[in-house]
């Protein structure tokens, strides 16, 4: 616990090529943990590689980024929480292998996000059974500091257990 509200820290490492560092806050505002402010920051390098269709490799690229985010949150009940929050990010492409006349590029992304998560899972880091659903709406802006602007809906939802307490039901 951070705080007398039940706030926590996250850090998250990868080692290796493809490195990242990631830490992240949840910090409640009242006793009962309904709203909550989340600050985030990231920093990452992954390799990126694209092939033909013959299965040759035809780019590599080396992705360098760095960025957070800062949202505020209302948590429904023990399963259902919904967000709004800002993200602004910075980086560098370089090209390892391609076409020589390529040159790397630096970018900037400033996104308004809007999340939904609904999360029945029995635990968060092994669950054994429930679900999970996550609905994402990303607004980049060049107010923010974007070099593109453009909308973005990302979903995601998966089940684990219902075979199996299916089957022991029966």
């Amino acid at each position: 616990d951070l705080n007398d509200k039940g706030g926590e820290f996250r850090a998250a490492i990868q080692l290796g090529s493809e490195f990242g560092l990631s830490l992240d806050s949840f910090l409640p505002l009242d006793k009962r943990l309904r709203w909550s402010i989340n600050p985030g920051v990231f920093l990452s390098r992954r390799s990126l590689l694209y092939y033909d269709d013959a299965g040759h490799p035809l780019i590599e690229l080396d992705v360098a980024e760095y960025g957070g985010e800062l949202s505020v949150g209302r948590e429904f009940g023990h399963h259902l929480g919904l967000f709004a929050g800002l993200n602004r990010y910075a980086g560098e492409v370089s090209i390892n292998i391609g076409d020589p006349s390529l040159q790397s590029y630096r970018f900037e992304g400033g996104e308004f996000v809007l999340r939904g998560i609904f999360d029945r899972l029995d635990d968060r880091y092994m669950p054994s059974q429930g679900g999970y659903l996550h609905l994402e709406y990303a607004r980049s802006m060049d107010e923010l500091g974007a070099d593109e602007e453009f909308e973005q809906i990302k979903f995601s939802m998966f089940e684990i257990g219902r075979a199996t307490s299916e089957l022991q039901s029966q």
